[in-house]
């Protein structure tokens, strides 16, 4: 079963008086690994570093970015998997100051770097579920929003239109299909319907 961040997280070591900033970042879309990175990249643009390493459905990578060769991105790579971390990227920001560490202790900073973030981070588990998306009444709405509350269900995104409120969705299957019970009981059915893998927040 994997996992994945519920937020961005961040936590910073200094040795020998570099500074090394590491961040994970939950990824919602592909898309995301690459704004990231881009954004890091301007924010931190006078750093000597910025190492990293991802996890996205099935694909992984890794980035020394100029250190030596797997003294960096594989430390974290290697987090990543041994937490069954996905959409998820391990960054970690250095800034030198001016004593060589050595491949060893360097290797040994950026995965203790990478620990400090992970171990702050709040996790959430894969699992499988549903997007229902509705259109109702604002009587009914105000029902359904108070029933959702008590099975943990938020209306995403409602939107209050002259006559009627629309609304979405996610939930794991056993909630998400009792909700959708209770709307039909009212009439309702969803004009949308589909499968998701939904990121469900541990207690």
């Amino acid at each position: 079963m994997a996992y994945s961040l519920i937020k961005p997280v961040s936590a910073e070591i200094s040795v020998l008086k570099s500074r090394f900033i590491g961040y994970a970042f939950p990824l919602k879309k592909k898309e995301d690994l690459q704004e990231i990175l881009s954004s890091m990249r301007i924010q931190y643009k006078d750093a000597r570093h910025i190492c990293f390493a991802y996890r996205f459905l099935g694909n992984e990578g890794a980035s020394d970015d100029g250190e030596p060769a797997k003294t960096a991105g594989m430390p974290l790579l290697n987090l990543l998997r041994g937490k069954d971390l996905d959409k998820t990227l391990l960054l970690v920001v250095r800034y030198f100051g001016g004593t060589l560490l050595g491949a060893g202790r360097l290797m040994h900073t950026y995965q203790e770097t990478g620990k400090l973030v992970l171990n702050k981070a709040k996790l959430g588990k894969f699992v499988e579920g549903l997007r229902l998306s509705f259109i109702v009444s604002y009587r009914d709405y105000e029902h359904l929003k108070r029933f959702g509350e008590k099975l943990g269900i938020s209306l995403k995104e409602s939107k209050f239109n002259i006559n009627d409120v629309s609304f979405f969705i996610e939930k794991e299957i056993k909630m998400a299909s009792r909700f959708l019970e209770e709307a039909s009981s009212y009439g309702y059915s969803p004009f949308a319907s589909e499968k998701i893998m939904f990121l469900e927040e541990n207690i």
